[in-house]
């Protein structure tokens, strides 16, 4: 057997008998039927019936069983149709050929080696067939669904882990990954890999996280090893090879500053393991002269590529959301009616869409005098998070959770999913998020939805959070409530979208006066009058919000707060500037219009505190040039030198 530890005597037999058992009545007979009640329970075959029957016949009697047991499970779990078996069915002479030709003795799938699925592509190539994913991948789906089916070690010792057989194990449900390969981990670390991968499962990370950190190290450990190729383990890691690693890694990723940032984190992570369990394979160096802090770029956060969607788009799906299906052209489809419930909680929640995705019908609540939507948030390990909603959302959900128990069963919903998937691969399993965000940039598409540049809106899931808390900033909600909110585990994030609305005051502002007229009021005067054109209300906005200093030729627009950073002229204090009693008038002037200039800015004490200085170097030099002599602070030696220099 091609298992990594051949399963014991007393399992096969175990296993052998469950698919006997199994493989009895009816599903004895080679020729399944598709007419007959046994598959029609499975569904109806939808497409014209070119074919009848599912031929068995001509397998040897282990395989021919195995096949069965095979395609009993998948019906059954709904992972596949009555389309999908026949589509197989029309590739099972071709199969029966390639097992005669080189597996004529095997007693089971999991006898085929390793490079039988090359043997299987390379034969159906000869073939002259067409590459085609489900017949070139149909041998090993069976094997690896029976090697999983008589592998009897635990799931920690596999070289791919099934997360949704690990108890307690965090994965994310509406999603299609839920496992970790290790069969391209360096054979080398494989099993010190394993252990980092166990203990981060324990730590409760999930397998999305674990899963980057994996791919990030095999990287890693590929490079190091083709650097260095006689090396046993990482005993001689030094700053050089992490330089060299670095100077790679910067190449390879040059596109993402991120993703750099990213893998070096990684990186550190696991050799900070290795360090801290003091592993026999890891660096003798500390982790401290590996990697230095300098390392890690830093990270600007730009406000402007914050992921929120513009009001006006906004606007268009709400009008979209809004108008009767009868109306829309092209129709709507129901798979994408589907989705509008999960649009809307977006919309009104700003919850992450796996949080929506894994609600269930109890969660919609009415709680002191008011509708409540409540779930758990796993990312931040928040449990029963609550949030306000309308009582129209309210009684949306209600329509979805009756709707969605009407169409459930115990054996396609166990769990009470309020967007459930009941059929296929998926079945028990909260819908996809990738089908969310797909039906959205679907009606962008049919049905006008535009941004700035007139084309096609395209929507991301998680913009939608992003846009709730703009929004909740923008309805004046305190930063410490929309953290509540959100879940959000630290402040930072949240300090993010009032960052952006910083940015949108002035719009708003602009917006404000643009439907009605200022009034300008002059205490002394005591008169009242309306400014009304577009650059006097640009200026009175400058001269009330930023306080303006006058200055030759205009006004300085520098914050009274700030003050100017080119009072103090740099000549003045330059060891090169030399000025003689020629120029005695010009230093007069210009002390005056200082003195008018301390004058007006009494109330700017920052401003005033520069100009006070200014004047003192002003009058200290004036005061040189009244007496006859000159000003340069270099000497007769520095004058004598650049002569000779010329």
């Amino acid at each position: 057997m091609s298992i990594g530890n051949a399963p014991s005597i007393l399992r096969l037999l175990e296993r052998n008998n469950e698919i006997n058992i199994e493989v009895s009545g009816y599903w004895e007979t080679d020729k399944w039927d598709l007419k007959s009640e046994n598959l029609m329970q499975f569904g109806k075959y939808t497409e014209p019936l070119k074919r009848r029957y599912v031929n068995f016949s001509d397998f040897i009697i282990p395989l021919k069983i195995e096949l069965k047991f095979y395609y009993l499970t998948k019906l059954k779990t709904g992972e596949i149709t009555l389309n999908t078996l026949i589509s197989h069915a029309c590739d099972f002479s071709h199969l029966k050929g390639f097992l005669k030709k080189y597996y004529p003795y095997i007693e089971g799938f999991v006898d085929i080696p390793e490079n039988g699925v090359k043997k299987w592509k390379m034969y159906l190539f000869d073939k002259g067939l067409k590459d085609y994913t489900p017949r070139t991948e149909l041998l090993k789906r069976i094997i690896s669904f029976f090697q999983d089916y008589y592998d009897e070690r635990d799931e920690f010792e596999k070289d791919i882990w099934d997360f949704r057989k690990i108890p307690g194990a965090k994965f994310t449900k509406n999603r299609t990954s839920y496992k970790l390969n290790f069969t391209n981990t360096p054979a080398l670390f494989k099993e010190l890999i394993k252990s980092y991968c166990k203990y981060k499962v324990s730590t409760n990370e999930s397998q999305v996280t674990i899963n980057a950190k994996l791919r990030t190290v095999n990287f890693f450990l590929k490079y190091i090893l083709n650097q260095n190729p006689d090396w046993k383990s990482l005993n001689g890691l030094t700053r050089k090879e992490m330089e060299d690693y670095m100077s790679y890694l910067r190449s390879y990723r040059s596109d993402s500053e991120y993703s750099f940032e990213r893998d070096l984190i990684n990186i550190r992570d696991f050799l900070e393991h290795l360090e801290r369990t003091e592993n026999e394979l890891g660096p003798r160096k500390s982790l401290n002269t590996l990697l230095f802090k300098e390392d890690f770029p830093k990270r600007n956060q730009d406000n402007n590529k914050i992921k929120h969607i513009p009001e006006d788009v906004i606007a268009q799906l709400e009008s979209f959301l809004n108008t009767s299906p009868e109306e829309l052209f092209p129709p709507l489809s129901e798979s994408d009616a589907d989705k509008i419930p999960i649009v809307i909680l977006l919309l009104r929640t700003g919850w992450r869409i796996s949080d929506i995705l894994n609600l269930r019908y109890h969660n919609c609540l009415y709680y002191n005098n008011g509708w409540y939507l409540q779930g758990d948030i796993p990312k931040v390990d928040v449990k029963s998070h609550r949030v306000p909603i309308d009582e129209e959302v309210a009684k949306m959900i209600q329509a979805v959770v009756e709707t969605t128990k009407k169409n459930s069963t115990s054996e396609n919903n166990p769990q009470k999913y309020l967007f459930p998937t009941l059929k296929g691969k998926r079945r028990g399993l909260p819908i996809l998020a990738v089908s969310v965000s797909n039906a959205l940039n679907k009606w962008a598409t049919n049905y006008r939805i535009v941004g700035y540049d007139r084309k096609p809106y395209y929507f991301r899931n998680h913009a939608f959070r992003h846009t709730k808390g703009i929004e909740l900033v923008n309805a004046g909600m305190s930063i410490l409530h929309i953290q509540k909110w959100m879940a959000h585990s630290s402040p930072e994030m949240t300090l993010v979208y009032a960052k952006i609305t910083d940015d949108t005051l002035r719009k708003e502002w602009i917006k404000a006066k643009e439907k009605s007229n200022l009034l300008k009021i002059d205490i002394n005067q005591g008169t009242i009058s309306e400014v009304g054109d577009e650059d006097s209300l640009e200026w009175e906005y400058i001269r009330s919000n930023l306080e303006a200093a006058k200055v030759p030729m205009g006004y300085c627009m520098a914050s009274k707060k700030m003050g100017c950073p080119y009072v103090e002229t740099p000549c003045l204090t330059c060891t090169n500037f030399c000025t003689t009693p020629d120029n005695l008038p010009e230093f007069d002037a210009e002390i005056n219009n200082l003195d008018s200039l301390i004058e007006r800015t009494k109330d700017m004490p920052i401003w005033n505190e520069k100009n006070q200085k200014r004047k003192e170097r002003l009058t200290e030099i004036r005061n040189t040039l009244a007496i006859g002599k000159i000003h340069h602070p270099a000497g007769k030696a520095m004058r004598e030198r650049l002569k000779g220099i010329n």
